[in-house]
């Protein structure tokens, strides 16, 4: 097991049975360090909180660099206006006072493809610069993960599926460890088409780190409902954890109705409307800007308008 000794919260635990044959013992020790890296030194590992909880109270633009991407990870975890604005400061300060750091372009790449998919303010052309400043990253430091799994988002916001794919491939084969970076390049691959590989890829790093956003159990509830594995994909529904989203109660109310669980759709869409009356009201907008799928789309705005 693996304890945080500033607090005694148990990081994680498991017990595993092998033989004693050396491939045996190097297969378990291999099992035990992956599981311990992701607890601890991923993205959103141990560490990494710890550092971005100790970081908040500072203005967004005082964080040094390395603040700065941390600031993104947990953004990712609070997507909202508030937290964006924060974010997006904190990162354009930090290209700024270091114009060769790789991570802080890839990041601030993507919040600007988030400025387009999710109608956070930003300036003109905002895919056109998330393109221009994940290649920077690209160029900067061609094993940048982040930068990949960025060009793959960029890649498919423009409907240009085969090509998120291919990025969302190249991002995981650079480290297939770290939980965060392979995760959301699955996200990227599964929601342009890939969705079994997707949601095999996110339920592995979940295993390894289950701290991952929320919002990466799209994909999974979006294999289930291609595959008419509707019970499934309500349960995907209700363990949907990102209060900050429309995604959670829109999906709830959706799925529900398409499960016949009319109360809990009932209550769900009540709860989409005085969170999100904007998306209640238009749906569709926000439905397409994540699900390009003609029969997926169709699928969750019939479940609303039961």
């Amino acid at each position: 097991q693996l304890t945080d000794a500033t607090d005694s919260v148990q990081l994680w635990a498991k017990t595993m049975e092998a033989d004693l044959s050396t491939t045996g013992i190097r297969t378990v020790e291999d099992a035990i360090t992956a599981n311990v890296l992701a607890r601890i030194g991923d993205e959103v590992g141990a560490i990494p909180r710890r550092l971005v909880r100790e970081s908040r109270a500072k203005p967004p633009e005082s964080l040094s660099s390395y603040e700065a991407t941390l600031a993104f990870y947990r953004y990712n975890f609070h997507v909202d206006p508030d937290s964006y604005n924060r974010t997006f400061t904190a990162l354009k300060a930090a290209v700024e006072n270091e114009p060769g750091y790789a991570l802080a372009w890839a990041q601030l790449a993507e919040m600007y493809v988030d400025a387009e998919q999710l109608g956070f303010d930003c300036p003109d052309d905002p895919l056109e610069m998330a393109g221009t400043f994940a290649q920077r990253a690209i160029d900067l430091d061609p094993t940048c993960q982040q930068a990949l799994s960025t060009l793959s988002y960029v890649n498919f916001a423009l409907h240009h599926h085969e090509a998120a794919i291919s990025a969302a491939e190249k991002a995981i084969s650079l480290n297939p460890n770290s939980s965060y970076q392979v995760a959301t390049a699955a996200f990227w691959m599964g929601l342009s088409g890939e969705l079994k590989r997707g949601k095999e890829l996110i339920n592995n790093a979940a295993q390894l780190n289950p701290h991952g956003p929320g919002w990466l159990r799209l994909v999974p509830l979006l294999w289930y409902l291609d595959n008419d594995d509707l019970a499934a994909a309500l349960d995907e529904s209700r363990q949907f954890r990102s209060p900050n989203l429309a995604w959670g109660a829109l999906l709830r109310a959706s799925v529900g109705a398409i499960n016949g669980e009319d109360l809990f759709a009932a209550s769900s869409y009540r709860e989409l409307k005085a969170l999100f009356p904007e998306v209640a009201e238009e749906p569709k907008p926000y439905i397409q800007a994540f699900v390009h799928f003609t029969h997926l789309k169709s699928a969750l705005l019939e479940g609303l308008e039961r």
